[in-house]
């Protein structure tokens, strides 16, 4: 999508975080204890951060109470020593930085295609979200994993294509890993940002006559590719070395599920793919008002298109009915919306309600999809399967491990698609309003959550 008038990314930043930080804040400052990722924090991430904080400067990370990456203990590890014993209250005060990190990084790239308020409307939802407010105001490294994906996936979209934006993801996605493993899944847009070049210019391995003959960054096709394999090589070495040292996915006091303590992860999640494009059906709508203009536009007469939808639907539904979708706590299936089919009839273990959004998420999906241009539509739908294929590898289907992308890519594909400028260049209400309720909607989540 153009922008509609000069970029003012600071204005957008601005609006995302002072009510996030209003917010925030205070539960920080009055050491309110409540919740989900507050109880994570207890038990697992603030033991580690104090083991590590004991073994500077050599810590050990062979074992240690958490099972990701150690980055982010290690980081506020560091400020804990520097502070010779930090308190609670300013650990907790440092891990918000990486939260607001998240919220100004894609605040402050959105505002660069579309004015400062749609990009606030369409960030907040993220900032209202349990699963991202939490791991601001309690030490949870969600966010630090989800700052790092989110950069990701800017780089590919909007970035020059040259060594240099391989380089920065090569950075960003080891920092990524180093923080949560099972985000390596994000070096898989490496590949479609190789396949199409810059955004400015063609391929020049296709012979177009017109393609120009030193488009910056538009490197041929082999040669991206050898930078893409590059680039990925540093989180793939990362990972792999962890794996080695802790002789699995997890450091070995994770590998097995302790009573009381810690979920049994091993498994093949088959009832992912589903749940996940059951929350797009949820969310996405709430983003239609920039899939509008190209709905009214014929994208729907299109027979293509419709095609498209309606294979969407049967692979969405054959997803659902495949799989066991009935709520089952002990399976990895509770929380979120599958409280919600918990309440709800089921047949054979499957849930009515997962098959019919399952189907309705991969529909809409699939419109998505085809209203952004060839690269984004690869390198977001690359995004999301590769999301997908790296959540199947846990039998674990939480939605807290889905809705932050979720709400990413939602953005994401809300600019990348070519909507045409409202008359006088106004913000369609539109756009600005659904995104906003979406976000009173998630933040009554959140308070109901945390109390």
């Amino acid at each position: 999508m153009p922008p509609t008038a000069k970029p003012n990314p600071a204005r957008a930043i601005a609006l995302v975080l002072a009510p996030f930080l209003l917010c925030a804040i205070p539960l920080i400052l009055a050491g309110h204890d409540r919740g989900r990722a507050a109880w994570d924090q207890d038990m697992f991430h603030l033991r580690a951060i104090h083991r590590f904080s004991g073994q500077w400067p050599f810590p050990y990370v062979g074992d240690y109470e958490s099972a990701t990456t150690p980055g982010f203990h290690l980081a506020l590890s560091a400020v804990d020593r520097a502070a010779g014993g930090a308190s609670l209250r300013t650990l907790r005060l440092a891990g918000l930085l990486f939260t607001v990190g998240l919220l100004a990084t894609l605040a402050g790239a959105l505002a660069r295609r579309i004015s400062a308020a749609q990009a606030a409307a369409l960030c907040l939802p993220l900032a209202a979200s349990i699963y991202v407010f939490s791991s601001g105001v309690w030490l949870v490294p969600d966010s630090a994993g989800w700052w790092g994906v989110a950069a990701v996936l800017l780089l590919a979209l909007h970035g020059r294509g040259g060594p240099r934006t391989y380089a920065a993801i090569a950075i960003a996605l080891f920092f990524t890993v180093l923080m949560r493993q099972v985000h390596l899944w994000a070096g898989a847009v490496l590949l479609p940002l190789a396949w199409f070049g810059t955004r400015a210019a063609p391929d020049t391995t296709q012979g177009a006559a017109d393609a120009p003959a030193n488009a910056r960054g538009n490197h041929a096709r082999p040669t991206r590719l050898l930078l893409a394999l590059l680039a990925g090589l540093p989180a793939a070495f990362a990972v792999g070395g962890f794996a080695l040292l802790w002789h699995g996915l997890v450091p070995p006091s994770f590998q097995h599920a302790q009573p009381g303590l810690t979920f049994d992860h091993a498994g093949f999640g088959a009832a992912a793919p589903a749940i996940i494009l059951a929350q797009l059906a949820l969310l996405s709508p709430f983003y239609l008002g920039y899939l509008a203009p190209h709905l009214s536009a014929g994208l729907l007469r299109d027979r293509p298109a419709r095609r498209a939808c309606f294979t969407a639907a049967l692979l969405g539904a054959l997803v659902a009915v495949l799989p066991a979708t009935s709520y089952d706590y002990e399976a990895g299936r509770s929380s979120g919306l599958w409280n919600l089919v918990r309440l709800l009839p089921t047949f054979g273990n499957r849930s009515p309600l997962v098959v019919l959004l399952a189907a309705a998420g991969a529909a809409q999906l699939a419109l998505w999809l085809r209203a952004c241009p060839p690269r984004a539509r690869a390198i977001l739908g690359t995004a999301l399967l590769a999301f997908i294929a790296a959540q199947c590898t846990s039998r674990v289907a939480w939605p807290r491990y889905h809705e932050p992308l979720l709400l990413v890519l939602l953005s994401l594909m809300a600019t990348s698609a070519d909507t045409p400028r409202s008359p006088a260049g106004r913000t369609p209400w539109a756009q600005l309003v659904p995104p906003l309720v979406l976000a009173l909607l998630l933040a009554a989540i959140t308070v109901h959550g945390i109390r």
